[in-house]
């Protein structure tokens, strides 16, 4: 595996995700990849949709081009900080917890 050269960026918004999980990817302007738990994978193609609609609209609304060549979203189960903004990688929690 061959890891690109990275922007320059503070610690915090890296991350090292090590799933076992399925992917559904997308060739569009943002190479966007959806990692989800292989229950999840028939929700993958609309969370991606909205991932690359909300990315499309907050670059028009601040005017500030997404810059990185890809953006991958992980759905992580059971997530205790409920989200976060890793630079190129938000992810988001999918509660498994039936509450009934």
């Amino acid at each position: 595996m061959k890891i690109k050269e990275t922007h320059e960026m503070s610690t915090y918004l890296m991350a090292f995700i090590v799933p076992d999980f399925n992917s559904t990817y997308s060739n569009n302007k943002h190479k966007s990849t959806e990692w989800v738990h292989p229950n999840a994978i028939a929700n993958a193609a609309y969370s991606q949709d909205v991932g690359l609609k909300l990315v499309e609209y907050f670059a028009d609304y601040t005017g500030i081009e997404y810059k990185l060549p890809q953006n991958d979203q992980v759905t992580v189960p059971d997530f205790a900080s409920g989200a976060m903004e890793n630079l190129g990688t938000p992810n988001i929690e999918v509660c498994t917890n039936n509450i009934l």
